[in-house]
């Protein structure tokens, strides 16, 4: 049995890091190594996200709106950003019931 947090582990956060990867590379102008960093993944991960190799999945706007968010506070340096990706999954789970 999974919970709702393991499902969203496995699904949900790969899809969300490769959207804020490609967020940062391309309009932060950071370095892939730069991006890796931040989100705590190798260089190696963050060129498979921008391959599309890694983080498959659908994007709808909200979800777009959620890893421009994210990355621009990570690009500022701020570093907690736990309590947006948790109030997005909630809104979510929230919204199917």
């Amino acid at each position: 049995m999974r919970t709702k947090c393991e499902q969203v582990i496995l699904s949900f956060l790969p899809l969300l890091r490769a959207l804020v990867a490609r967020e940062l590379v391309e309009n932060y102008n950071l370095k892939q190594m730069e991006a890796a960093k931040l989100l705590g993944v190798t260089q190696a991960a963050i060129s498979q996200y921008l391959r599309g190799m890694r983080g498959k999945g659908k994007v709808n706007e909200s979800l777009a709106e959620l890893a421009k968010r994210i990355a621009a506070k990570l690009a500022r340096g701020e570093i907690n950003v736990e309590e947006d990706i948790c109030s997005y999954c909630r809104s979510r789970r929230d919204a199917k019931s």
